[in-house]
């Protein structure tokens, strides 16, 4: 007689055996496909991955904008292809996409991180960014000299010894700081942390006088200068932070077509423009202001609350669609058809 199997015997047999048949194609076939160059040609798109910020990527009145959206613009009309992207603001999330081949570049800031470091190339910098201290001008600033307004106010890194600053998530430095300080030309420089915040609401508390001393990247900086005319952004720090894409390390084509790209296209007047148009512009400063920027509220036009209602009917994201009809008519109702005019 056959003895029988006891129970959990059996079941252990058919898990075991169930594993061995989802694995087995994977120890027969061939290595996944690796996503290069030519895949993203013979797809027709390349996939990025950005920020939702007041640089990078944002709407305004409906019209995707930003410096980072039109970086990748201009390499995805390079490689003759369309851009599709993914607004993401975790990088750990970036990161994971990436390496699962659901894009092909993160157009973000990505700290140095042990666990991805094998899996992901940084391309060439397209620019280097200082970083400049936030602080308070004395409420009588406008009546003093300028020589007496630098003598109250910091003017070099020695003078933060034992004073505290602050910066945003944002920030590279927020992944690269031990111990609650970073060393700035020997200063011990004490650093807090703020999770969950963005430039612009770290330079609002600098503002209302609730933090004394931020530290912003210099191109926000330049941006929001002109909307806190009583505060300080002149004192550069010793501080600076690269400017690249990062690529999956097993795309080495794209890798080495993306830097010989970068290097001829910030040579070119239209990159040069397009640095202006961001961190020179005085009306791009005023957009900030703007109840259509979409880190305002969110809103986009004067008809949203007419295309929400829209959108639920159709089943559509209403900003999707308040994106399209500016494609058509730039919210201008004299426009009809197909760009034609009444």
């Amino acid at each position: 007689m056959h003895k029988i199997l006891p129970n959990k015997y059996i079941i252990i047999f058919i898990f075991t055996f169930l594993l061995f048949i989802v694995d087995a194609p994977y120890k027969k076939n061939k290595p996944p496909v690796i996503k290069d160059i030519q895949q993203i040609k013979k797809d027709g798109k390349l996939i990025a991955i950005i920020d939702n910020n007041s640089i990078d990527y944002f709407i305004y009145r409906g019209h995707p904008m930003g410096f980072q959206l039109e970086l990748l613009q201009n390499f995805a009309d390079y490689l003759n292809v369309t851009l599709e992207v993914q607004v993401i603001e975790d990088y750990n999330k970036a990161l994971k996409n990436l390496i699962n081949n659901k894009c092909d570049i993160i157009a973000m800031p990505v700290p140095e991180n042990k666990l991805y470091s094998k899996y992901i190339s940084r391309s060439e910098p397209f620019a280097y960014v200082q970083y400049l201290l936030v602080q308070s001008k004395p409420d009588n600033w406008h009546t003093i000299s300028n020589d007496s307004l630098n003598k109250i106010l910091i003017k070099n890194v020695n003078q933060l010894k034992g004073k505290t600053v602050f910066i945003p998530s944002q920030s590279s430095l927020y992944y690269k700081i031990n111990n609650d300080y970073i060393l700035i030309d020997g200063n011990s420089i004490f650093i807090t942390r703020i999770p969950d915040i963005g430039y612009y609401e770290l330079i609002t508390l600098v503002n209302k006088g609730e933090i004394n001393y931020a530290m912003s990247n210099a191109h926000i900086a330049i941006l929001y200068k002109n909307l806190f005319s009583n505060l300080d952004f002149n004192t550069a720090l010793p501080v600076y932070e690269s400017l690249n894409w990062i690529v999956r390390h097993n795309s080495p084509e794209l890798l080495d077509t993306l830097n010989l790209w970068i290097k001829d296209f910030i040579k070119t007047a239209k990159y040069k423009n397009l640095y202006i148009k961001y961190f020179k512009n005085p009306v791009y400063s005023g957009m900030l202001k703007d109840k259509y920027f979409s880190l305002n509220g969110n809103r986009i036009s004067i008809y949203d609350e007419e295309l929400k209602k829209l959108s639920n009917e159709l089943g559509w994201d209403w900003r999707l669609l308040a994106s399209l009809i500016f494609q058509e008519s730039r919210f201008d109702t004299a426009i009809t058809g197909a760009g034609g005019s009444m």
